[in-house]
């Protein structure tokens, strides 16, 4: 929370939409780099120590920009989420990032 509110102090009166939606943003994308990074296993040990933290950063940064441009339609006009949409979600980004990812290097 701090990171995305940028706040030592979290003031749940201070929470609207789009507050919630950047938290929302900020912890999908996390997570969806967890999934990925547990994905590929070892392969990030195969790189050099610059190398490896330059790519992790790059796919994190593939990943909030993914999020960002998905997020907000699918949360338009609900009021409820559910964990299967969030499931679901987290699942079609993944696949999103990984078919970005092959044609960044291509």
């Amino acid at each position: 929370m701090i990171e995305v509110l940028g706040e030592e102090e979290f003031d749940p009166g201070r929470l609207d939409d789009e507050t919630i939606q950047r938290i929302l943003g900020e912890y999908l994308s996390q997570a969806v780099f967890q999934e990925i990074v547990e994905e590929v296993g070892g392969s990030w040990a195969n790189g050099t120590a610059t190398s490896t933290p330059e790519a992790e950063g790059a796919l994190l940064e593939t990943i909030r920009a993914v999020i960002e441009v998905n997020l907000s339609p699918r949360l338009e006009g609900k009021s409820n989420i559910v964990q299967a949409d969030i499931r679901q979600f987290m699942r079609e980004t993944i696949n999103e990032v990984w078919a970005a990812w092959e044609a960044y290097g291509e």
